[in-house]
């Protein structure tokens, strides 16, 4: 957690009082709770460039994610490639390896819903190697957010 400290501005320091934090460095906290991550499904769809709708990254998606990731033994299996190394493979509830029968197309998502799932798109495709197209996507955003008409 970043540091807070009170400073005075002014040449005699009776100025202006202003806040000053330090800035967070490479030993912070990591969160003790486990961080949203969407369906295997959408994330394999990333990794080839094909389209996948922003409700597998809204916090509804996410919830699906997690709880296919408890299968059940009645579920069956099937084979899935881990990371970016398609020879090395594990077995997956077959829930999480197809589209989500309660996936919201795009069109049909709430503005709440879109600003929530933005953030994990973008975080997103950094780690599935889109790092030339994060900066358009953030900018897309950030016009759309702040829009006149939203």
């Amino acid at each position: 957690m970043p540091s807070m400290k009170r400073v005075r501005e002014g040449k005699d320091g009776r100025g202006e009082e202003k806040i000053q934090t330090s800035s967070y460095g490479s030993n912070s906290v990591v969160p003790t709770h486990r961080q949203a991550s969407p369906l295997p499904f959408a994330l394999d769809k990333m990794r080839i460039y094909e389209f996948v709708e922003l409700w597998y990254f809204v916090l509804e998606g996410c919830e699906e994610a997690r709880l296919n990731s408890l299968a059940e033994s009645t579920t069956g299996y099937g084979f899935a490639a881990i990371g970016n190394d398609p020879t090395t493979t594990a077995l997956w509830p077959l829930s999480t390896l197809t589209k989500s029968q309660k996936a919201i197309p795009d069109k049909q998502l709430s503005f709440s819903h879109l600003s929530i799932a933005k953030t994990l798109y973008i975080l997103t495709m950094m780690e599935v190697g889109w790092q030339v197209k994060v900066q358009a996507w953030a900018q897309f955003y950030m016009i759309l957010e702040n829009h006149h008409f939203r």
